[in-house]
């Protein structure tokens, strides 16, 4: 009889000590989820400012160009920027979708420029070089309607990569909240009205981008 009631306390020390065991795990897993809820809440409460990116630089002057309500719930963005720059004769539109939230997709210049219309005739990808960082792709188009010919280069940003890729910048973000860091991350598109051939555009556009791209950093961090 007492070798039963020995044998029946070791089986309730044990079921004891599983239940322990799993309570423990619980409680640090609701502590965790409770520590990355209230870092995202707090990095998202304190969304970077892009409006803050300089509207004059080396010689470009920009002009804030309005974006209604339901533009910017469509896009579903933290943060859009929209800006035309001008130096002398030359002319660039400058449009930046920032966030926060890794779930939210954001919707590509393609599906854009192919629903107004007009058609993208040609895809491919450019290099471009920041001083005094390393080299990168961005994305290229040429896109035609009745009016003519307009050319964009895009791509995204994250304070880690700078990439074509929109799956690269997707993964970036979602690495960097498991880390509880939680970059955020944009797209930048620059196009221009290709008013003399196709070659002087690109040429006004890397200029541009590389002039601006390095005073982005700060904002997108």
């Amino acid at each position: 009889m007492r070798y039963v009631v020995f044998i029946k306390s070791i089986a309730m020390q044990k079921i004891t000590v599983r239940y322990l065991i799993l309570i423990t795990i619980l409680i640090i897993f609701s502590g965790l989820t409770f520590y990355l809820n209230f870092h995202q809440k707090k990095r998202i409460s304190s969304v970077n400012n892009i409006a803050g990116i300089p509207i004059d630089f080396n010689g470009w002057k920009g002009e804030e160009i309005h974006i209604d309500k339901s533009t910017k719930d469509f896009l579903e963005a933290e943060s859009v920027l929209l800006r035309k720059y001008t130096k002398g004769d030359l002319e660039v539109w400058f449009f930046i979708v920032y966030n926060k939230n890794s779930r939210i997709a954001l919707n590509l210049p393609e599906s854009y420029y192919s629903g107004h219309s007009s058609y993208i005739a040609k895809i491919g990808l450019e290099t471009l070089h920041f001083k005094g960082q390393n080299p990168f792709s961005a994305n290229k188009l040429l896109v035609k309607d009745n009016k003519g010919k307009l050319l964009v280069l895009y791509y995204f940003e994250t304070p880690d990569i700078k990439t074509y890729s929109y799956q690269a910048m997707r993964w970036n973000m979602l690495l960097s909240r498991l880390k509880s860091k939680h970059h955020g991350g944009a797209l930048i598109r620059c196009s221009a009205v290709v008013k003399v051939n196709q070659e002087e555009t690109l040429k006004v556009l890397k200029n541009f981008i590389e002039e601006i791209g390095p005073l982005l950093s700060v904002y997108l961090s």
